[in-house]
C-alpha cells in the first residue's frame, strides 16, 4: 500500500487517480533524474569539478523538453504507453526550469571565479535533488500548483 504523503506528492506533479500499484511505480521511477543529477552535483562539488555542474545543467535543460536521461531511462522502465502517464508533466517541467536556473547560476558564478557563491547555490541545488530523490518531493513542483 502506498502512503497518503506519497500519493501527494504524484499529484503535485501532476500524477492524478493512480492504483496503489502504479503510484508505487511511478514514484520509484520519477527518482532516476534527481539520482543522476545529484550525483553530478555532489561529485562536482567535491572534485571542484565545474564540468560536472555544466554537465548536470545540461541533462535538467533536456528535462525541460522532457528528454532527461533519468527520465528517459525511467520511462522505458515503466512501459508509459501501457499505464496512460505522461513521463513529464507540467509541474516536473517547471521543477527542470527551476533547476536549470539555479545550475546555470552556480556555472556563471564559477566562472567569474566566484567559487564559494557557486557552491552555496550547488549545495541549494543538491539539497533540492535529495529531498525529491529520497523523499519523493518536488519543491517547485509544489510551487507550480500554488
Amino acid at each position: 500500500m502506498i502512503g497518503n504523503g506519497e500519493k501527494r506528492n504524484l499529484e503535485a506533479q501532476g500524477f492524478v487517480g493512480l492504483g496503489d500499484g502504479e503510484a508505487r511505480r511511478m514514484s520509484a521511477s520519477l527518482r532516476f533524474a534527481p539520482a543522476g543529477t545529484l550525483l553530478l552535483v555532489v561529485a562536482g562539488l567535491v572534485f571542484g569539478a565545474p564540468e560536472l555542474l555544466i554537465a548536470a545543467l545540461a541533462a535538467e535543460a533536456l528535462g525541460i523538453c522532457g528528454l532527461h536521461p533519468g527520465e528517459l531511462l525511467a520511462g522505458a522502465l515503466r512501459d508509459e504507453e501501457a499505464s496512460g502517464q505522461p513521463g513529464v508533466t507540467a509541474p516536473r517541467r517547471f521543477a527542470f526550469m527551476a533547476t536549470t536556473i539555479l545550475l546555470g547560476i552556480a556555472v556563471w558564478l564559477s566562472a567569474r571565479g566566484e567559487g564559494g557563491a557557486a557552491q552555496v547555490v550547488a549545495v541549494g541545488v543538491a539539497a533540492l535533488q535529495a529531498l525529491a530523490l529520497f523523499m519523493g518531493v518536488s519543491l517547485p513542483a509544489y510551487l507550480w500548483r500554488l
